[in-house]
């Protein structure tokens, strides 16, 4: 949600390890184009503690969709596609990247994190388990999807790893480290 109000993501740093450190103990700061209820959004949607979060909990999606951000959505009419979106780019095939950026399009493809990273193995171990998916996208990634005309397995995809690897019992993480001090 930041990403797409904003243009560029809440925690950047010219390296890794700067922007995980932001990520755990940076102060969230706000665009002040951002309407109250976009930052009252987002603030709860990016609260560090899971348990904590917007949707994070048993209801899952209800919390988010109830926002008042989100007070103009008929959640009915998005489920069942009933809405016509405010801009259609063409597209001349499945796979037509033309809307995006050059820029990207261009460029090597390089996995994330690399091997060589230099942090610590507590950093390391704090993001163990980090990818989540709502329940409600994994009973739909169990089935097969009509999606734009094309039948999609989800079961061969790389979510399944994802999948997987949230559905596995995860250890008990140590405590996150101090914040470091402002001297």
């Amino acid at each position: 949600m930041f990403d797409m109000l904003t243009g560029k993501p809440p925690f950047v740093s010219s390296n890794r390890n700067k922007t995980i450190a932001k990520i755990l103990h940076a102060e969230l700061k706000f665009p002040k184009h951002l309407t109250h209820d976009a930052k009252d959004l987002i603030r709860k949607l990016l609260r560090r503690a899971p348990e904590l979060r917007l949707g994070g909990g048993t209801d899952d999606a209800t919390p988010v969709k109830q926002h008042t951000f989100f007070k103009k959505i008929n959640w009915d009419e998005v489920f069942f596609k009933r809405l016509s979106p405010p801009f259609r780019p063409m597209l001349h095939s499945v796979d037509d990247v033309s809307q995006f950026d050059t820029k990207f399009t261009e460029q090597m493809p390089i996995d994330s994190p690399e091997e060589s990273s230099h942090l610590s193995r507590s950093i390391n171990e704090m993001f163990i388990g980090f990818t989540y998916v709502a329940p409600s996208v994994l009973e739909e990634m169990n089935r097969h999807d009509l999606i734009g005309g094309h039948v999609r397995n989800y079961s061969n995809s790389n979510i399944k790893h994802s999948i997987q690897q949230q559905q596995q019992p995860q250890q008990a993480l140590p405590p996150p480290p101090p914040p470091p001090s402002r001297s």
